[in-house]
């Protein structure tokens, strides 16, 4: 997982919030709650692309590794609260 600010590979876990696990940037400082994504029948995809996304892999590797089109993953991360 990397710091969607800084890029920093170096998190800590930091508590919950709502429920969710929030991790905090040993770098910048940066909090990242991962979201919860409601179930649908696209959920299982979008979960996979966006624990790809956190772990580093480009929207072009997303896309061939979960068959999603790269404007969905693209819009998907941009929907994200912080992005």
């Amino acid at each position: 997982m990397f710091c969607p600010k800084c890029k920093a590979e170096n998190f800590s876990k930091d508590g919950t919030v709502n429920g969710r696990s929030q991790y905090s940037c040993a770098v910048c400082g940066y909090n990242l709650t991962i979201p919860v994504i409601p179930d649908t029948e696209n959920a299982d995809k979008n979960r996979e692309a966006l624990i790809l996304y956190f772990a580093g892999y480009c929207v072009e590797d997303i896309a061939l590794l979960t068959g999603m089109e790269q404007q969905e993953i693209s819009d998907l991360i941009n929907s994200l609260p912080g992005f």
